[in-house]
């Protein structure tokens, strides 16, 4: 291939859950939390646990652990605000939707690390 990018990703060692953000503008209409459930012996993920509900999600992930749940929620509020400023840099027209892939980590009671995982602008999935 012949670019004049290179697209850099850190690589994060260890994720509880991704959370899958289905936003319009700068806003979070919809959120689906996913677990890797099983990954086969090359690596690859074949099975994923899955859920709507916030609560499940926190319950079961993050040990209920209200602190660092909305801990995490904040940081994805604002990684999402920074991600849609930069799509509009990125074109003179606004971008509709954007599915944005959030990995979240509970590195101890309270406290939480998020990473972007995915930015999937107009051709993700919206089944999660």
């Amino acid at each position: 291939y012949m670019s004049d990018s290179v697209y850099v990703q850190q690589r994060v060692k260890r994720v509880h859950l991704e959370v899958r953000c289905f936003v319009l503008g700068e806003k979070v209409i919809g959120k689906l939390f996913t677990k890797f459930a099983r990954v086969d012996a090359f690596g690859y993920v074949r099975d994923y646990e899955k859920t709507q509900h916030e609560a499940e999600a926190k319950q079961r992930w993050f040990n209920g652990d209200n602190k660092a749940w909305n801990q995490a929620m904040s940081q994805i509020q604002v990684l999402t605000k920074a991600w849609h400023q930069w799509l509009l840099t990125q074109c003179a027209e606004p971008t509709l939707s954007v599915r944005i892939d959030y990995m979240l980590y509970r590195t101890g009671p309270g406290k939480a690390d998020v990473w972007t995982g995915e930015v999937g602008e107009l051709g993700y999935s919206m089944g999660g």
